[in-house]
């Protein structure tokens, strides 16, 4: 499930006795489906099997094996390997042994150590992999018994989740109030206080500030290192490593500091040197504005800054993978083109994106004028003569523009085109494909000065994109096509034995001879019934045919039902089994997106998973509320809202997304999913799986085919379509690690 260059990484951490590091990504990702599975299972209630004591023990050697190495030596070459290796190995052994625990324990920080979700957090900023480190701190439970250990591991927290103004803006508290006691006990709780003012002066240093006396905040994690190990400089012949631990805790937290510390400073945004052409102090302003929410870049946005993407004047043809950064990438650039005094037009394919789009940089650009604008038959509804700042529309939209008022992107110095796959035309009558093309030659024909930006995870041929660019533009033009990404997936589908599979037929083959008109009776319909499976592969494509390179796992206790269609042949039944897979996941608290090739198969999906959630009874918040109304006045009435309510609450844990929604309508159940506590299952169309930002832990394609009206048949997805929807699986700072299973046709 890892992508090559996280494959690589862990492969090449350091060499351990009786380790096969070739093949500790596989075991890895195999380890990870059996804890799904088990998952699953636990709540079906079947026993947890015997392989997972296997797991995880094998994960806590691993796990204290690797932290070792980095804590002994933070400025190892080879530290981003072991901290990777070490703090996903930790991560499995919680996921598995939370399978049977009612509660996750508090974090400590105490004399003799540190607990081991506070290591995997800091080992996964070791290794730069900062999406995990936010989703193991989104879990980590502070202890209510000692006011400096929690106020220091929220400070860890903020630090690993990027909320570096969080920190700066919180009140320190005094020394006096949580430096108590006498002898060691005092020098302990001073060592970790003075390790708490060093983690505040690096979240300073992240948004270009420093702390008086504490310019350098490694060389304060360096000096409590010093203190806690007495004698760590000098050659101790006796004595392991020639180091003699008086304070094991405050001296390992030290230590993973420094190589997280150092890491996390050399990827900071606010050391971004200005693209030539842009002041430097408003530069240096608004990377500061960044780094309150975004204090680092991830390792695929500063090799593009490395290769010249922010200079004006330059080109981009990015084929990063879904989620792997493209907003920020995007948002950079748009920094850079603003603060040179010039405007920006954002493209999106869709209406809803369209929205969506405009609200997320509205929040990132706020003294920005950011516009949403769509094209109808009566034309633009904005009677301005200008542009905004940041344009927001389809591709359709800006064709018209360009041509109806040309004069309005005078000013504008850069065009982003998200989802750019869209001018590949399916067949030559794709409109849609011809309207795109049409839309970027005519923004060059009035903007001719102006940067082109396109953007896609379906981009393989990035090189030949930039190439075009240039010569398009007559300026320089560069191809980013990191294969890298900040999260990773499980990718599987359902599957059942098929010795069951044939007995089915059989049974079916003996029925219709018994009725030889007429469709499959319905008792014997009840009787086509079989256990799912779900075969994973645990490399990230399915490009093997070794069968070592899957696992196959249970899915459900019972055998579900399939279906008999009217030629009496068996069907997967996909609707209610994806209803059902989704409603056991959600009683596990997993997030689950379920995609549908059309709206009515959603909407009965959705029903289905609700009936089996049961009904809840969840508060709107003020925003929601809001909504609710204006979809209401827009409807005349609530009953006619897709999402069902009671007296104002929301009434059941799944809903569904689709084209048809108002956009009030579509952006409250948006925000229901968002938020803990109320949707847990959205079942959506297509529409969603463009560039949508909703992530979901689990995604279950329940069609890999849709109805081809013309030629009368049912045609399987193209591979863009599959791997939009399979997208939305694991995102950064949600779960880093998604699982996708597609449903057979």
């Amino acid at each position: 499930m890892y992508d090559p260059d996280t494959a690589a990484l862990i492969r090449s951490a350091p060499e351990l006795p009786d380790l096969d590091r070739e093949s500790l990504p596989d075991e890895l990702s195999r380890a990870f489906a059996e804890i799904v599975s088990a998952r699953v299972l636990l709540r079906q209630g079947v026993e947890e099997p015997d392989g997972l004591n296997v797991t995880i023990n094998f994960a806590k050697r691993l796990a204290q094996s690797y932290e070792a190495l980095v804590s002994i030596d933070p400025r190892r070459e080879n530290k981003a390997a072991a901290g990777f290796v070490a703090a996903t190995a930790y991560q499995l052994v919680y996921q598995a042994t939370a399978l049977s625990a009612d509660t996750r324990p508090n974090a400590f920080l105490g004399a003799n150590g540190i607990s081991p979700d506070i290591s995997a957090m800091l080992l996964f900023l070791v290794a730069e992999a900062s999406a995990d480190a936010s989703e193991v701190a989104r879990a980590i439970r502070r202890p209510r018994d000692s006011r400096l250990q929690s106020e220091l591991i929220l400070h860890l927290i903020w630090l690993a989740r990027g909320q570096v103004g969080q920190i700066a803006d919180r009140t320190r508290v005094s020394m006096s109030s949580v430096v108590t006691g006498s002898g060691a006990e005092r020098a302990n709780a001073a060592l970790y206080y003075r390790l708490l003012r060093g983690v505040r002066a690096l979240a300073f240093a992240l948004q270009g500030r420093r702390i008086r006396g504490m310019a350098d905040p490694i060389a304060v994690f360096a000096e409590v290192k010093a203190l806690a190990a007495p004698g760590a400089d000098e050659e101790i012949d006796e004595l392991h490593h020639g180091t003699l631990v008086v304070f094991p805790g405050p001296f390992h937290l030290a230590s993973l500091l420094i190589a997280a510390g150092s890491a996390l400073l050399e990827g900071a945004v606010v050391n971004l040197p200005p693209p030539s052409g842009v002041p430097p102090n408003r530069w240096q302003i608004a990377m500061k504005g960044v780094a309150k929410t975004r204090p680092y870049l991830w390792r695929n946005h500063k090799e593009a800054t490395e290769c010249g993407y922010l200079e004006n004047g330059t080109s981009s043809a990015i084929g990063f993978p879904t989620g792997a950064g493209k907003s920020t990438t995007a948002q950079l650039k748009i920094h850079s083109v603003l603060l040179s005094g010039r405007k920006a037009v954002f493209l999106a394919p869709t209406h809803a994106l369209v929205d969506q789009t405009a609200r997320d940089l509205r929040e990132a650009f706020p003294t920005a004028s950011v516009q949403g604008e769509r094209v109808d038959e009566f034309g633009f509804s904005s009677g301005e003569d200008e542009l905004p700042d940041i344009m927001v529309m389809t591709p359709e939209a800006c064709l018209l523009l360009t041509h109806m008022e040309p004069e309005r992107f005078a000013d504008v110095g850069l065009l982003i085109f998200d989802e750019c796959h869209l001018i590949h035309p399916d067949d030559g009558a794709d409109r849609r494909a011809i309207d795109g093309m049409l839309c970027i030659l005519g923004f060059v024909r009035v903007a001719p000065e102006a940067d082109l930006v396109l953007l896609s995870a379906m981009m393989k041929n990035t090189d030949e994109i930039s190439l075009w660019l240039a010569d398009l533009t007559g300026r320089d033009a560069l191809a980013l096509d990191d294969a890298w990404k900040p999260t990773r997936q499980l990718r599987g589908c359902v599957v059942y034995d098929i010795a069951r599979i044939r007995e089915l037929e059989k049974q079916l083959r003996k029925g219709r001879r018994n009725k030889p008109s007429g469709g499959a009776p319905a008792a014997l319909k009840r009787e086509m019934t079989a256990l799912p499976s779900g075969f994973f592969s645990v490399k990230q494509t399915w490009a093997s045919q070794l069968r070592s390179d899957y696992a196959l796992v249970p899915l459900f206790s019972d055998p579900l039902p399939l279906a008999v269609n009217t030629n009496w042949g068996l069907t997967p039944n996909s609707g209610v089994v994806a209803a059902s897979i989704a409603a056991a996941a959600a009683e596990t608290g997993i997030r689950t997106l379920v995609f549908s090739q059309s709206i009515p198969n959603a909407v009965s999906i959705a029903d289905k998973t609700a009936a089996a959630l049961g009904q809840c009874s969840v508060e709107l918040t003020e925003a929601e509320k809001r909504l609710l109304d204006i979809a209401i006045d827009e409807l005349g009435d609530a009953d006619q809202l897709y999402l069902e309510l009671n007296e104002g609450k929301l009434a059941v844990q799944a809903a569904t997304h689709h084209g048809q929604l108002l956009p009030e309508e579509r952006q409250l159940a948006e925000s229901l999913y968002k938020r803990k506590g109320a949707l847990s299952v959205l079942a959506a169309t297509p529409t969603l799986g463009q560039g949508m930002n909703l992530p979901a832990e689990l995604v279950i394609i329940a069609e890999d085919s849709q109805y081809n009206a013309d030629a009368g048949r049912r045609d399987i997805l193209d591979p863009e379509d599959l791997l939009n929807a399979a997208g939305r699986a694991g995102r950064a700072g949600e779960s880093a690690t998604g699982i996708v299973l597609v449903i057979p046709g």
